[in-house]
């Protein structure tokens, strides 16, 4: 498999601009609803519009996932993606964080997910496109790629679904 470098045509994406628009409600995005601000979504759609445009690009994340425990404490872990993309089958994705380290590569044939801590791995026939790849791993194998929704060609779909408040 080649190797894709990590850092190659670095987009300064706001990845939080992505997330301030997704919350959670009916997809019909070019309502005017109460809490949607059309300016944040047409925003999103720009930036979307961008990555699905580029052969190649990488992407730096810092999130962080809330668990509430029946106790009403709140729980937080950090974790750090980076993906790289070329376009139309190469894509290297690695998530670090509280809760495990993976990385994901796909070459065009194949789909390989690794978790150094373990020092396991598992690679699998997979469909010749980036997209396809996503699909397949979501589908079949119960894999979501980190940060694999900002790689459809209609992320901004993807990323509005269910969009009940933007900002």
């Amino acid at each position: 498999m080649s190797a894709l470098p990590l850092r190659r045509n670095r987009i300064p994406l706001c990845l939080g601009l992505c997330l301030a628009v997704m919350a959670v409600a009916p997809s019909a995005v070019r309502a005017q609803w109460d809490g949607i601000d059309p300016a944040a979504v047409a925003r999103l759609e720009s930036a979307t519009d961008f990555l699905a445009a580029q052969k190649a690009f990488s992407v730096d994340t810092e999130s962080a996932l809330e668990a509430v425990l029946e106790t009403g404490q709140k729980i937080e872990f950090g974790f750090v993606i980076t993906l790289a993309v070329e376009r139309p089958n190469k894509l290297r994705a690695e998530r670090r964080g509280d809760l495990l380290a993976q990385a994901f590569f796909y070459d065009g044939t194949s789909l390989t997910l690794f978790n150094p801590d373990e020092g396991v791995y598992a690679t699998v026939e997979a469909p010749p496109t980036i997209e396809g790849m996503l699909d397949f791993a979501r589908e079949k194998l119960d894999i979501v790629a980190p940060a694999g929704d900002l790689v459809y060609s209609n992320a901004f779909e993807i990323l509005m679904e269910d969009v009940t408040t933007a900002f």
